[in-house]
């Protein structure tokens, strides 16, 4: 549910808002009411949560269907 309903999501969404933001900052070159770095910033941080992202779906979450962490 959780990398159906959220992961696909995140992955859909945030580049596009990454792009969007973009081109506010490239329409609005020089404008100081406009935020300059957010596209960098939201680059950066999509970046982050796809390692994030990736260790729950190779990790946690096939541990958590085997039924828990524990080592044998």
């Amino acid at each position: 549910y959780i990398e159906a309903r959220y992961h696909a999501r995140h992955r859909e969404q945030l580049p596009m808002l990454a792009s969007m933001a973009e081109r506010v900052e490239d329409l609005h070159f020089g404008d100081d009411s406009v935020p300059d770095g957010l596209a960098i910033l939201l680059r950066n941080m999509i970046g982050g949560m796809e390692v994030h992202l990736k260790k729950e779906e190779l990790i946690l979450f096939p541990a958590i269907r085997r039924g828990g962490m524990h080592r044998s």
